[in-house]
């Protein structure tokens, strides 16, 4: 049977599908004789620029495999709208869409029960550990 035909039966549901590059689960919406696509948006100039299969498929920061090309400067997602189903990419690797000098953690453990200003944070995987400044917010985090 072909992987059209079967996905007509199972239509308007999810469908958890292996691709063949890669080996990774993707979800795709069947509805009738095509997929639900979303869209990709220029962040600077809120163009959309390209269509998406579903935001669990980017990370923030990532570059490849974005799906879109053609462009002359490299693009980074840079943010996503869970509530509309909106991927936002930025141009550039100076653009001021991929700078932050502040995050909010939750659910912080702290072993020694105390409650420093100052640590170090890796931000990437293999990164180097960077001085930050510790503030804490008035609901304890």
């Amino acid at each position: 049977m072909r992987l059209v035909e079967k996905l007509k039966e199972y239509e308007n549901q999810y469908m958890f599908i292996k691709w063949a590059t890669g080996g990774e689960y993707g979800k795709l919406i069947y509805a009738g004789d095509d997929f639900i696509e979303f869209n990709i948006i220029n962040v600077e100039t809120k163009k959309i620029i390209g269509r998406h299969t579903g935001l669990m498929n980017y990370t923030i920061g990532q570059r490849k495999n974005v799906g879109i090309s053609g462009y002359a400067k490299r693009h980074y997602v840079c943010g996503k709208d869970v509530k509309n189903n909106l991927l936002y990419v930025a141009f550039g690797e100076d653009n001021k869409y991929l700078l932050s000098d502040s995050c909010i953690i939750e659910n912080v453990n702290f072993i020694s029960g105390e409650r420093p200003t100052f640590c170090t944070a890796k931000f990437r995987y293999r990164d180097q550990d960077h001085p930050v400044e510790l503030n804490y917010l008035e609901d304890g985090n």
